[in-house]
Order: C-alpha cells, then sequence, then structure tokens
C-alpha cells in the first residue's frame, strides 16, 4: 500500500495540472460564442446553468457556448462564471460573462498555444546551451539561434494564417456572383449562394446574398450548417459543421439585400454530399434550407 501511495504522489510530482489563464469571454443568448482549441476537447466545465455548452462532433477542438435566456430564474441578467476546459494535456480556465451587445464570438485559442510552447522551448534550449557553451565553446550558440528562428517560424505561419483569411474576405466581398441558381425563394425572401471559393488550406469561402422583399423586417435567429452524405436513405449521414468564420448581421431590412460571408473548415465531399444551410428567423416562422453540392465547392477557384 505504502509503495502504491508512493508512486501516485511521484505522478503527481511529474504531472502537475497548470491551467491557462483565459481573457473574459463575452456570451449572449443570441449569438453562439466559439473556442478552437489545439486538440481535442475531452473536459468542459461550466459553474452556472444559465450557459450551455457542447463539443463538436466533427472537430472535437471545438467548443461553443450559448447563454439559455436574456434573464435568469431570479429575473436578472445571468450572471458570471468560471469554466475550466481540458484539451489534450492543456488545461485552461476564465470566465464567462452575459453581454447583450458582443463584438466577437470566435477565440482561437491554437495561437497563444503554440506561442507559450514557443517561449518555453526557448527558454529551455537557451539554459541547456547556456550550460554546455561554458565546457564546449561557441558551437551550441548556433544550436540555440536556430532553435528560436524554428519556434518563431511555426507562430508566424498560425498568424499569417489569420491574415491571409482577412485578405480573402475582403476579395470575397468585392467579388461579382458566380451562381444565381444555388438557393430559393419563398415567402418573401429571396436567399441565394453567389460565391464558392477555396483557399490554400483548402478551408471553404461562402457567399451568400440575401433579399427582403416583403414589407417586414427578418430578424436572424441563427445559421446552421450540416454537411450531408447522400449516398444512399439507409446509410445517409449528417455531421454538423462549425464556421471558422461568420458575419454576424443579425438584421435584414425590408425591401433591402444584405450579403453573408461564412468560412467553413476543408471537408472531403462527392458528387453524392452537400453542405445544407439553415437560416431561421428570430420571432416568426420563416425558414431557408439552402443545399450547396459538394460538386459546386470541389470545383471551386482557389482564392489568388
Amino acid at each position: 500500500m505504502k509503495k502504491i501511495i508512493l508512486v501516485f504522489l511521484c505522478f503527481l510530482t511529474l504531472s502537475p495540472i497548470i491551467a491557462q489563464k483565459v481573457d473574459t469571454i463575452y456570451i449572449n443568448n443570441t449569438s453562439t460564442t466559439y473556442l478552437i482549441f489545439p486538440f481535442d476537447v475531452d473536459l468542459v466545465d461550466v459553474g452556472s446553468k444559465d450557459y450551455v455548452h457542447q463539443i463538436q462532433e466533427s472537430a472535437k477542438n471545438v467548443v461553443f457556448i450559448k447563454a439559455l435566456k436574456e434573464k435568469n430564474a431570479s429575473g436578472g441578467i445571468p450572471i458570471p462564471t468560471s469554466f475550466f476546459i481540458k484539451s489534450g494535456n492543456e488545461y485552461y480556465n476564465g470566465v464567462l460573462i452575459f453581454k447583450k451587445d458582443i463584438k466577437q464570438t470566435m477565440y482561437d485559442f491554437r495561437i497563444s498555444t503554440q506561442k507559450t510552447n514557443a517561449t518555453k522551448n526557448t527558454s529551455n534550449t537557451s539554459g541547456s546551451n547556456s550550460g554546455n557553451n561554458s565546457s564546449v565553446g561557441g558551437n551550441n550558440s548556433n544550436n540555440n539561434t536556430n532553435t528560436i528562428k524554428s519556434n518563431n517560424t511555426a507562430t508566424t505561419q498560425t498568424q499569417e494564417s489569420g491574415n491571409d483569411m482577412q485578405k480573402n474576405l475582403l476579395k470575397l466581398r468585392d467579388s461579382k456572383a458566380q451562381y444565381k441558381s444555388i438557393g430559393q425563394i419563398s415567402n418573401g425572401m429571396s436567399i441565394f449562394c453567389s460565391n464558392i471559393y477555396i483557399d490554400k488550406q483548402n478551408n471553404i469561402y461562402l457567399k451568400f446574398s440575401i433579399k427582403n422583399n416583403s414589407s417586414i423586417d427578418y430578424e436572424l435567429d441563427f445559421v446552421e450548417f450540416n454537411f450531408i452524405d447522400k449516398r444512399s436513405k439507409a446509410m445517409q449521414k449528417k455531421e454538423p459543421l462549425t464556421p471558422l468564420y461568420m458575419d454576424e448581421k443579425k438584421l435584414f431590412p425590408s425591401k433591402k439585400q444584405v450579403e453573408f460571408l461564412y468560412v467553413l473548415p476543408p471537408m472531403a465531399g462527392t458528387d453524392n454530399s452537400l453542405v445544407e444551410v439553415t437560416f431561421r428567423e428570430m420571432n416568426g416562422t420563416r425558414k431557408a434550407v439552402i443545399e450547396v453540392p459538394s460538386s459546386k465547392i470541389n470545383a471551386s477557384e482557389i482564392i489568388k
């Protein structure tokens, strides 16, 4: 028994649980907030029942969180609460705060983790080489420089990827419509997927043109994305998709036209599969379901 306790204590000593501090994340009940981590998430603990969370089935490193209602059971706004998330061997903790108007709905912790690891690796290498330099000479100094360059390159590549997406979105906003047949007209709403592109990382860019021909404003509740494989009715599969980016426009004014941009992660589609995009109205019954064929996605141009 003493041996078992000793082994357990040694394990705790060798494997400390150090949570990475995460800044405050603002949540509301009308938008879904996405948290993207470097590894699969196998533990999410939110301290209040005013918030709901779920690990994305098709991308287990993605967690989405949303407030249940604008007011809690006591009639006030949901109280701030802490959260604890485990991604791979990394631990994250922070605070969720309800805010009616939020600007940011996606938090990517992959970049911050890479920066932290790069700093740790650089520090360890520097310390190791420092000790070796006293006995060997100047050779290890060059090795240390190479290590720092390698770590900085990894972080820079991640940052460049985010910058590239922003540049691609700007190009997509200015692009002319490619398609006029991927969509539908019903209940006074005209919704079409006008443009499809992919980038060098095979992320999928979708541009929707939405015109409200009715005399009633259309307030959007949420947009849902699903990947559907229709090889046969018996084997039909439907998997939810989490956008890497989505415009946060919520109101389609009467007699006006607006455009929405979305970026979806790479997917292996066939001629028998499609991406189903569902638009739901907040306080009404109007609903639109748009099917974007994988054949169109596979044949789309690469953004340059």
